[in-house]
């Protein structure tokens, strides 16, 4: 029987088989044999068998190693594959045609075929499962060696890659029969070939971070270096699919201290891995929801981007990214169930812990603003209120992107991911954690509640975007105004996220910056902020010479310490009360009971102004360990509580106080792992030019109670028969506990005096004592006083007391010493203890009886005359106090002042007539005078002050410590009076503080109107008043940024280290460059999709969109964030923050070489080079030992005295410095400066065109022997100038800062006239005490003292038995 077979064999194209294969020739034989014409049927059946035969020969030979376009690999495949020669050869083959499912092939046959492939292609089965491009070609050769078709997944391309329908187009729009079988087996096969690389991706392990620098830091935070080999190979070996919470839930085992939470741990857990179930569902149904293979084109994309292996290369979109960094494409592609389980887990987990991190330290920052940088509005409200307004350093935001995609992606060992990416894993897990858990999924009630998983955790809240000027950002086209996302933890969110703290700690370590526990010579000193940014222009933002930063750094960084003992047990006492406490009445917090018993609890006393100090709700309640009110009601500024339409109470949700618990909780913990171990602090150099600790765990400077229990780790042997040993370790305990102005030995007498009640003592009497004085340090000086004295009197004593134990050495006023210096304010000079000698005679002779006076009470009941000499000794707060003092008794006709009538003049005539307009209106409305001109506002503010005294309450150093503090760094009259605004609501916070207010109401005291306004302009008045020179120094700073910043001239200070102190700010962005953001779908969880779906908006499923973001930080020098110039406002307190910085980091380089060479170690080089070695005893000698905080001092007493005079040393060199503020500011504007700030000389100075060198002045002569700072534009005109010019050519004065202007050369005139006084007063000063340890040197008041005073301190010299 003759066969026809009609059909184009060969398609519209024609198979493009390599017939120089023998197997292909053959078949390509038989099969344009079965296109012929009629055949016999034995001899079609013979074809057909031999076609079978050698089908996969054929196929096999025309696998090519070439790597193809993805488009150009699919056409190629249709081409040497259609579906009419399919048909031809196996017409009973209904899989050929598409249209059916075909059987499963056996496991060990898809093996083999995915054997065969690899080797034919030349790669390794990991290859195949992690490229997808590769995937996607063992797919077809999977379906050419099955003969299964697939109709409908690929569009129609040609073997160039081209549209086959439409000519030149890649873009086909028609569907083509392709060989294609989905592989099953690629991923277990996989597995089992290659055990040791599990599923990690392979292809952009360059991403990861470079070998020798993760094992070095491992090493450097506590790994022995076998352990740091170890971690290195697991974290190769990652596990995209692992369970990573449910592997670590044990970590948690331990936490539920309560009895509550005892109970409610099994539950805990599950709503936990409930919690992770859901955001995995999410993650899943954003990638997985449709088919997940990728089109050709972006598989090309993304292929090409893997090979050439460039992380700095843009992305192409979320998909991609999932198959980079979640799961292979493997996985992925076969559907396992698992596939990026790891990436869901830490997304949860690190959106969860940034969001809590985030909000503490937003809290601490408003408790800690040294700076005065938040008004009162923000010190005063809520959580809620600051949520309310989306602000930005509480709320997670697109600035905040990449910071928790580098946790993720850090925590999964990807840690050299390049930004974008960063950004993108971010965003997707903000995104998708935060509408997960931003909706209550259901009711408490239902019966399908789950615990945790359906509670609402985060709050997402969105609000216009704002620009620097105030105003708001809008779309480029459409106009509309633009909003920004916020996402932060709810109450319930933080409870969660607080209880979660040991699994962060446990599965995230590279989220938590620990102490460190070696030594490390591996510094690079940079300003963090600045490090790799540019100015709009592009230009690198340069901070000179770093050479001085550098030895800051190490000596910084290399400095041992640990925990002290005594201060560890204490806590220890606390910590094992509230376990009793947590174990009575654990399930019962909110009973009156839990009330009762927990006001009798050290932890109660604690909750008070010098150590938690718990805001509580604003109405005397602070609740309980644990279980605060978390609620602050609403007041308006009467003190009245608000009340709702239906006569409740208003409440807003204030989260502080239960951050406050947690981070004494983290305190604990610290000091429990550290106690008796060596270890170490990073650092890094702030904006400021300020040595900032960068630990997030165990910070001395963040925290009171850290600082209390930080002791050197190179403890000092005191001997006991030694008055100078002894009365220094006595005077240093009793510095540190409150009395830092006590002479030496007048402070030990102090110690024997109060000594014996503190032996007495129990830990609640201590913190009753303490809290009167300075918290936790004092408790830290109780501690050591009763050790050290118990040692004393042992009477079988070895003669020494070993102890590690810090006292403070603090500045004085540091920014008024700073001022007072640069200006040449000799007067206010001697506030901040410089002096020159007749003075320093006579304050050496009066001080400690001023001192006395003071801390006795009694300095206001000498008589005028007596009062003004001593005076000018007091510091500059209670020179301020006091000046506050008799201003304001002119109200009651007292005073060293004219007295006012209250009703005639009152308020307004305290202040003078040369106060601001705004000052003057102010007292004015206080005063509240109507036609007659009488007012009785001025009364009221009296009654105040009154009221104030009846409560024990007055005004004093403690009041204005903060306006004068922040008047020495720069602040104007509103910045003081807002510190008095916040100081005045923090008391109205504390129970004592609301019957205050009342007591004030019930006056008819207008808190605002009668009381705080003239408070403020009164305390402003009286620091300018006294420090007048400094007010028009740092006036005079500030108008010359500001006419600076009008002539374009950024300022770029040189300082005395050798670095810069660039003037401006930061301004971010989401950078807007192609590639930089990625829009993308993602599934935000099925509550909120169903309201997506119920507004018409996601489609079917109902999803969300957003966009990554990588901030793109631009420093600008003229910088002005609404409407206020950010340079003339910083100037002042940057140049005081740079001297600052420099006092006191030199002074411990220059401490630390000097105790080197005492233990023979001459060259500081090699002691450096050595550091690391664990065996080189050099490397581990010693030299300083002391810590710093900022301008204060931690320092063993025994070196206190030789710190402060170093100190006091280096203060003195500073102001004799040839240069100083005013003219390094002029310098900046004038003349082209090197790295390191100094002068380059004009190379051809005469070369000035037709004005003769004679014609200018001498003056301007000196100056035109250096080089002048022109404008960019200026110096490549100069630069082109030929033959070459001097700088100071006429032709290029338009380019340079034009110091001719009315305004600039008034200008000039100020800067040198405070220059010249700077010089005057340099030399005029010779004794400085600024950092202030005592008016003697302790050797001369011993020596000059009453022997019996001196001896009845030490131990008798006792004689050795014979």
């Amino acid at each position: 029987m003759a066969i026809g077979l009609r059909g184009a064999v060969q398609g519209r194209q024609g198979s493009k088989l390599n017939q120089n294969h023998p197997a292909t020739k053959r078949m390509m034989t038989l099969v344009n044999s079965l296109n012929v014409g009629d055949m016999e049927e034995q001899a079609v059946n013979e074809a057909f068998k031999e076609g079978e035969s050698i089908w996969t020969d054929v196929v096999n030979e025309n696998v090519s190693q070439e790597s193809l376009p993805a488009r150009a690999s699919i056409g190629e495949a249709q081409v040497n594959y259609p579906p009419e020669m399919v048909e031809t050869l196996f017409p009973n083959e209904a899989a050929a045609y598409g249209l059916e499912t075909p059987p499963a092939l056996p496991p060990e046959v898809e093996d083999e075929m995915a054997l065969d492939f690899a080797r034919l292609k030349g790669v390794t089965l990991l290859d195949m499962l992690n490229n997808p491009a590769l995937r996607e070609e063992y797919a077809r050769y999977l379906g050419q060696r099955t003969r299964t078709m697939d109709n409908d997944r690929y569009y129609l391309y040609d073997d160039q890659g081209y549209s086959a329908d439409k000519e030149g187009v890649k873009y086909s729009e028609e569907r083509a029969p392709t060989l294609y079988r989905t592989p099953t087996r690629l991923e277990q096969l996989a597995r089992e070939t290659y055990p040791d690389y599990t599923s990690a991706p392979k292809l952009a392990e360059a991403a990861r971070g470079v070998e020798e620098n993760v094992k070095y830091r491992l090493q450097q935070y506590g790994a022995t270096e076998e352990e740091a080999n170890r971690i290195w190979e697991e974290n190769q070996n990652f596990n995209t699919e692992e369970n990573i919470i449910a592997g670590a839930l044990g970590s948690l085992a331990n936490t539920a201290t309560t009895l509550a939470h005892q109970d409610d741990h099994p539950r805990f857990v599950d709503g936990l891995e409930q919690m992770a179930e859901k955001v995995f569902y999410s993650l899943r149904q954003t990638f997985l929801g449709n088919e997940p293979r990728m089109n050709p084109q972006a598989m090309e994309r993304f292929v090409d981007r893997i090979i050439e292996n460039n992380p700095d290369i843009s992305r192409i979109g979320a998909k991609e990214f999932l198959f980079k960094y979640m799961a292979n494409y493997g996985s992925i592609a076969e559907m396992n169930p698992n596939a990026a389980r790891a990436y869901s887990d830490f997304m949860l987990l690190s959106v969860m812990d940034y969001a809590k991190r985030k909000l503490v330290r937003y809290e601490q920052n408003k408790e800690d603003d040294d700076a005065g940088e938040l008004t009162a509005e923000q010190r005063a409200e809520t959580t809620e209120q600051a949520v309310a307004r989306n602000e930005q350093k509480l709320m997670m935001n697109v600035a905040d992107d990449r910071a928790i995609g580098e946790v993720i992606l850090t925590n999964m060992r990807w840690e050299g991911a390049s930004s974008e990416d960063q950004a993108i894993a971010g965003a997707l897990a903000k995104a998708i954690v935060g509408d997960a858990f931003k909706f209550e999924d259901a009711a408490k009630a239902d019966p399908d509640f789950k615990y945790m998983a359906d509670e609402k955790l985060f709050e997402v809240t969105t609000s216009p975007k704002q620009l620097p000027d105030g105003t708001y950002a809008t779309h480029p086209t459409t106009g509309r105004v633009l909003e920004y996302t916020g996402v932060t933890l709810t109450e319930r969110g933080l409870e969660i996220a607080n209880r979660l703290e040991p699994l962060f700690a446990s599965v995230m370590k590279n989220s938590r910056r620990t102490v460190r526990y070696n030594r490390t010579n591996r510094n690079n000193a940079v300003i963090r902020k600045l490090k790799n940014k540019q100015t709009a222009e592009g230009k690198d933002v340069d901070i000179g010479d770093t050479n001085e930063m550098d030895e800051m750094l190490t000596v910084a960084r290399n400095t041992p310490v640990t925990i002290n003992p005594l201060m560890a047990e204490f806590i220890k006492v606390i910590a094992a009360e509230l376990k009793k406490f947590s174990t009575m009445f654990g399930r019962r917090l909110d009973s009156q009971e839990a009330v009762t018993a927990y006001q009798q609890t050290l932890m109660s006393l604690l909750d008070g102004p010098a150590f938690q100090n718990m805001k509580g709700d604003g109405d005397g309640d602070v609740g309980i360990y644990g279980f605060r009110p978390g609620k602050v009601y609403s007041r308006n500024r009467q003190g009245e509580i608000a009340l709702d339409e239906a006569g409740e109470r208003v409440s807003f949700q204030d989260f502080s106080d239960g951050i406050k618990d947690n981070s004494f909780n983290d305190a604990v913990q610290f000091i429990e792992d550290n106690a008796g171990v060596e270890f170490f602090y990073d650092y890094f150099f702030g904006l400021n030019t300020r040595l900032n600790v960068s630990q997030t765990i165990g910070n001395y400077q963040g925290s009171k109670l850290i600082r209390s229990t930080i002791s050197s780790f190179e403890p000092h042997a005191y001997k006991l028969n030694d008055p100078i040993e002894v009365i220094s370790l006595k005077a240093g305990i009793m510095k540190r506990f409150g009395y830092d102005k006590m002479d030496l030995l007048t402070a030990a007498d102090m110690f024997d005096a109060q000594v014996a009640e503190w032996s007495q003592a129990d830990a609640k009497r201590m913190i009753e004592i303490a809290a009167k004085w300075e918290g936790w340090g004092s408790i830290a000086s109780m501690l050591e006083a009763v050790a050290f004295n118990t040692e004393l009197q042992n009477p079988n004593s070895k003669g020494v007391y070993t102890t590690g134990f810090y006292t403070e050495i603090d500045g004085l006023t540091n920014g008024m010493a700073h001022s007072s210096a640069q200006a040449g304010d000799l007067k206010t000079g001697w506030a901040a203890n410089l002096f020159d000698p007749k003075t320093h005679s006579h304050w050496a002779k009066n001080y400690d009886e001023l001192e006395r006076l003071v801390r006795e009470g009694e300095f206001d009941g000498l008589d005028p005359e007596q009062r003004a000499e001593l005076a000018i000794y007091l510091d500059a707060y209670n020179q301020v106090n006091d000046r506050m003092k008799n201003m304001m008794r002119r109200l009651w006709g007292k005073g060293d002042l004219k007295p006012v009538d209250i009703y005639d003049v009152g308020l307004p005539g305290l202040i003078e007539t040369s106060a601001s307009e705004a000052a003057k209106t102010i007292m004015n409305r206080a005063h509240g005078a109507s036609g007659d001109g009488k007012g009785f506002g001025s009364v009221k503010f009296k009654d105040a002050l009154k009221i104030l005294r009846d409560f024990d309450s007055p005004l004093g150093r403690k009041f204005i410590k903060k306006p004068v503090m922040i008047f020495g760094y720069g602040a104007g009259a509103a910045r003081i009076g807002e510190a008095v605004r916040n100081f005045v609501d923090e008391l109205f916070m504390t129970k004592e503080g609301i019957e205050m207010r009342q007591a004030m109401v019930d006056n008819g005291i207008d808190i605002d109107k009668h009381f705080i306004d003239p408070l403020g302009i009164i305390a402003a008045e009286a620091v300018n008043q006294q420090f007048a020179a400094i007010k028009d120094f740092a006036s005079t700073l500030s108008a010359t940024a500001t006419e600076a910043a009008s002539q374009g001239f950024a300022l770029r200070i040189p300082t005395l280290a050798g670095y810069f102190i660039n003037l401006g700010g930061i301004e971010y962005e989401v950078d807007k460059a192609k590639g930089r953001t990625v829009q993308f779908q993602y599934f935000p969880g099925r509550a909120a999709a169903a309201k997506n779906r119920m507004k018409g908006k996601g489609g079917k499923k109902g999803m969300a969109r957003t966009t990554s973001g990588v901030m793109k930080a631009t420093f600008n020098p003229f910088f002005g964030p609404q409407g206020f110039l950010k340079a003339a406002t910083q100037i002042t307190v940057m140049l005081n923050h740079a001297n600052d910085n420099i006092n006191m980091q030199r002074h411990l380089v220059n401490v630390h070489k000097r105790k080197l060479a005492d233990k023979g170690i001459t060259s500081y080089e090699a002691w450096l080079a050595q550091l690391e070695n664990p065996n080189n005893a050099i490397g581990k000698r010693n030299g300083n030992t002391a810590l710093h905080i900022f301008d204060g001092l931690l320092v063993q007493p025994f070196e206190a005295e030789m710190h402060a005079n170093e100190l006091n040393k280096v203060f003195l060199q500073m102001m004799k410095a040839q240069k100083g503020h005013t003219s390094f500011v002029e310098d900046a504007l004038t003349f082209e400066l090197s790295n390191s700030g100094e002068r380059i000389a004009e190379r051809i100075p005469r070369r000035l065109g037709k004005k003769k060198w004679s014609q200018y002045s001498k003056v301007q002569q000196s100056d035109m022997i250096w080089k002048r700072l022109l404008t960019d534009e200026g110096m490549a005109l100069h630069k082109s100038r030929n033959p070459a010019v001097s700088t100071w050519h006429p032709d290029f004065d338009e380019f340079a800062f034009d110091w001719d202007n009315p305004v600039a050369g008034e200008i000039r005139n100020s800067l040198r006239h405070f220059d010249t006084e700077r010089q005057k007063m340099a030399n005029t000063v010779k004794h400085v005490h600024q950092f202030f340890w005592g008016t003697r040197p302790l050797s001369q008041q011993i020596a000059s003292a009453d022997k019996k005073r001196v001896n009845k301190h030490v131990q008798p010299k006792r004689k050795i038995a014979a």
